[in-house]
Formats: structure tokens, C-alpha cells, sequence
């Protein structure tokens, strides 16, 4: 055992009927099917990739960031960054939220469970929990927990939060009530070349935890390191069906099978698409990229060339 290991202790679960009822709409939404990784995506090699339109849900608009949930829902910040609005697999409206009052600017937007969704505005150290209407349910302030500069937040697998406290470099776990339920050791001791990640995200049984200045680091919910990608300079991540993304510049980073340390890394050119990028988000369960301009959202498939 070497230092790379972190202590943790597992936090108690309390599955709801709700809780249980969204996790069967979410396999219902995937459902028991192939994903992208194992059918399409090569292992090195981005030649015989090409990006195919796929127009089935276009979004006109101004529009600084968006995330995507498991059911095909779009939530999309508007260019003030503090508006929120909802739209289903259709393209219509259907939720909003505007807090603009009380915190301004939303830092991050976790929509991860479609049941709890997770705001975070970083300048008041707020995290909002808003409901399937965007109505907010739940406010955790973590300046009361002792977090006083928390980089990046995530939904946990038990409907916690994971917080990156920037001040004491610990990953910690942090409930509904703003107890803290687990602190890592400090990171910058762990790693020889110190950890200072930007984003987490919580998928498929693991954790992973992003640092521009180095590059991916993964770990089991015991806070075991399970492996380190060194890709450094991304943005627009993502994680889960077995592929990792972002975006460097105009180029597409994917890497499937990420918990098989010698995976290989594919590049493909955005700039082909002849889009000014605000933002991609890449699904891997569908293959599909959504991308933002400056004049909405679109997606794209990328698809092996016939």
C-alpha cells in the first residue's frame, strides 16, 4: 500500500420510493443496449470517424453552458448566467428557474439525478437543490461546514455532495444538512505532483476528479486510486458508459474502457463541423455530441465513415 491511498469511511444510503423509481426510468432511458464505446469508438485511431448531423433536437438562443441528464433533458444557463431553463427530448420549454436576486451567477450545474438537482454558485459557497420543476427544495450553505472555497461540487451516488475544499486540498462529502460525512487526506501530500482538481463528477461506482495541470484522477468511493490519465488542458468534461471526454481548443478527447490503465486516447478535429464552439458535451452511452454557439445548441453523431 502506497500513499496514494485516501481514508474514507462509506456514508448510510436511504433509498426512497422516489429514489428507486427514477433509477428504473433511467434504465428504462438507456436500456440493456451496446453503447458507443463497445460498437464505435476505435482504440488510437479517429480516421474512420466522421460527424453526421442529427437534428432531432435544435435549440435556438443565447446561451452561456448546458448540461444534459440520463433522460434526454437539456438545461441550458442563459448568457447572463444565472437563469436556468428546461428542455425535454421534444425541444419544448418545460421548467425555469431565476434566483437572480439572492446569489447571482451559477458557478456549476449537477443534474445527475433529475430528482435533486444541484446549483452551485461559488461566490456564496451555496449549494441550491431544486426539484424535477426547478423549484428549490433544499439550500446548503458550506462556509457553515468550514468550506470556505469549494472549486467544484457533484451529486454522489447516495444523494450527498461531493466538495473539492480548495483551502485544506480535500475531497469531501457533505449531506443534506451540511454535516461533512468524509474528508480525504490532504492531496498535495498524497501526490508527489500535488492535486488541485477543477471538477468532479460521480459515475458508473467511481470518482473522478479533473486538474488542468495534469490530467484525469480516478477513484473508488473508499477513496482507493484506481488509475490517473494524464491529458492535460481539457474542458467540457464528462464521464460514464465507459468513455471520458472534453475538448481541448478544436479537438475532441475520448478514451473508452478508462478503467484499463494502457486505454488509448482518440483525437478528432471539431473545427470540421465549421462551428464557432461555446461549449460540447459528448454522451457516451449515445455517441452523440452536443455542441453550443453562439446561436443555440445542436447535436452531431459521430459515426464510423461508411
Amino acid at each position: 500500500m502506497d500513499k496514494r491511498q485516501i481514508r474514507h469511511t462509506r456514508a448510510g444510503s436511504i433509498w426512497t420510493a422516489a429514489d428507486i423509481f427514477i433509477c428504473l426510468l433511467l434504465w428504462l432511458a438507456v436500456g440493456p443496449v451496446k453503447t458507443f464505446a463497445q460498437e464505435v469508438l476505435p482504440a488510437g485511431n479517429a480516421g474512420n470517424l466522421q460527424f453526421n448531423p442529427a437534428p432531432a433536437l435544435s435549440i435556438a438562443g443565447d446561451y452561456r453552458h448546458f448540461e444534459l441528464d440520463r433522460l434526454g433533458n437539456l438545461f441550458l444557463i442563459g448568457a447572463q448566467g444565472n437563469q436556468i431553463t428546461e428542455f425535454n427530448k421534444k425541444g419544448d420549454s418545460v421548467n425555469h428557474y431565476d434566483n437572480v436576486r439572492s446569489y447571482g451567477q451559477i458557478t456549476e450545474l449537477d443534474v445527475t439525478n433529475p430528482l435533486k438537482i444541484a446549483v452551485y454558485y461559488r461566490d456564496f459557497g451555496t449549494i441550491v437543490v431544486l426539484d424535477r420543476y426547478l423549484s428549490p427544495v433544499n439550500t446548503i450553505d458550506l462556509r457553515k461546514t468550514g468550506i470556505w472555497d469549494a472549486a467544484s461540487i457533484a451529486t454522489s451516488y447516495d444523494n450527498q455532495y461531493w466538495v473539492y475544499d480548495k483551502q485544506e486540498a480535500k475531497i469531501k462529502k457533505v449531506d443534506g444538512q451540511g454535516k461533512i460525512s468524509f474528508a480525504s487526506s490532504d492531496l498535495r501530500q498524497v501526490f508527489d505532483e500535488g492535486v488541485d482538481p477543477v471538477k468532479l463528477l460521480d459515475r458508473d461506482g467511481l470518482l473522478y476528479s479533473y486538474d488542468p495541470a495534469y490530467g484525469w484522477y480516478i477513484f473508488d468511493y473508499y477513496g482507493a486510486l484506481k488509475q490517473k490519465v494524464p491529458v492535460e488542458g481539457l474542458e467540457n468534461l464528462a464521464a460514464g458508459s465507459a468513455v471520458l471526454s472534453g475538448r481541448k481548443d478544436t479537438a475532441l478527447w475520448l478514451m473508452k474502457n478508462v478503467q484499463q490503465i494502457d486505454a488509448t486516447p482518440v483525437w478528432k478535429d471539431i473545427a470540421e463541423l465549421g462551428v464557432s464552439v461555446r461549449q460540447t458535451l459528448f454522451d457516451g452511452a449515445t455517441g452523440r455530441l452536443w455542441v453550443l454557439t453562439a446561436q443555440g445548441i445542436q447535436s452531431y453523431r459521430l459515426q464510423q465513415a461508411q
